[in-house]
């Protein structure tokens, strides 16, 4: 009998703590705090002032596909170089798609820096039947390669596949050349 009131009496103090503190949290939550959205929006300007930009250059096909010409872009100073390249593949995807070179996005999988080399992990790119010519296929590469390089402080790109070293036009480290 003694056990039976003692768990009747352990079950209604815990119902009364909980209904007491139940009721405090839905108080707590009802309160609803005024933002100052002039203060706040000073704030984001303020932010935005201080990103400071640089200007990059992008190297892309010309319109005949024969050479590369240069277009001018801007970064963040803040961005990494994994950033950077991001945001070179991003730009460079869509003039290669729109000028038809490419029938998918390049996609990056990984950047791995070492010194002064960037390798990048990238799928196999997938070539317009119209631009199959091994010149167009190097000037893509080198529109990458040209288009980080001048862009960060590194000297060489390799381009594995999947992982895997390759060969043919993935053989090589490729360095900026802007006389193509």
């Amino acid at each position: 009998m003694k056990k039976k009131i003692f768990i009747i009496s352990f079950l209604f103090c815990l119902c009364i703590v909980l209904g007491v503190y139940s009721k405090k949290l839905t108080d707590n939550s009802q309160k609803i705090e005024k933002i100052n959205f002039n203060k706040t929006n000073n704030i984001m300007k303020k932010i935005i002032e201080k990103v400071e930009e640089v200007k990059g250059v992008l190297y892309i096909l010309n319109d005949k596909k024969e050479k590369l010409i240069s277009k001018e872009i801007s970064f963040s100073k803040e961005l990494s170089v994994e950033e950077k390249i991001g945001i070179i593949f991003k730009e460079l995807n869509l003039e290669l798609l729109k000028s038809k070179i490419i029938l998918k996005p390049l996609s990056l999988s990984n950047v791995f820096i070492k010194d002064k080399n960037i390798f990048l992990n990238i799928l196999p790119i997938d070539f317009a039947k119209s631009s199959k010519s091994e010149t167009e296929q190097l000037l893509v590469l080198y529109s990458i390669t040209n288009s980080i390089v001048s862009n960060t402080e590194k000297e060489r790109v390799k381009f594995l596949i999947n992982g895997e070293e390759k060969k043919g036009i993935y053989k090589n480290f490729y360095e900026k050349n802007i006389n193509l």
